[in-house]
């Protein structure tokens, strides 16, 4: 006599990828713990971007503010969009800041996301970004 476990397996299954889960890596674990840093930290910039946000159609319902992405912690990163906004300050205009932000750049676009970079404070910067990313939102709607 059989039996037939496939739901009990299926239940198991659910239930634990319903479990979070902690990262394996020693490198994964110090992104989680950096990101977790990041979402504290308030950084002023940020925050002025997160009340920019709230006068858009883009709002916070479908982003993530700091978390980890591969090898990088993306500002904004939005998997329904499939779009990943940046808010940079002044520390991006340093050379070094610059190749960092485009191996970064590479490395979300390798993934398939767009990536937006707004100028930290500079309410020209913010605007001309939303109006770009509402371009490439109907773009990508008259794709489907």
């Amino acid at each position: 006599m059989t039996q037939d476990f496939s739901e009990d397996i299926q239940k198991l299954s659910v239930w634990r990828s319903n479990k979070p889960r902690k990262p394996k890596t020693r490198f994964a674990r110090y992104l989680h713990a950096r990101g977790k840093q990041l979402q504290a930290a308030h950084i002023p910039s940020e925050e002025w971007f997160k009340s920019m946000l709230d006068q858009t159609w883009l709002g916070r319902k479908y982003l993530a503010f700091n978390k980890p992405f591969g090898r990088y912690i993306p500002d904004v990163r939005s998997k329904r969009w499939k779009i990943i906004i940046e808010v940079d300050g002044s520390v991006h205009c340093l050379p070094e800041q610059i190749e960092r932000d485009k191996m970064k750049d590479e490395y979300y676009r390798s993934q398939g996301y767009a990536i937006f970079r707004v100028r930290a404070y500079s309410n020209g910067s913010f605007w001309q970004t939303m109006r770009a990313m509402t371009i490439w939102r109907k773009e990508q709607k008259e794709k489907l």
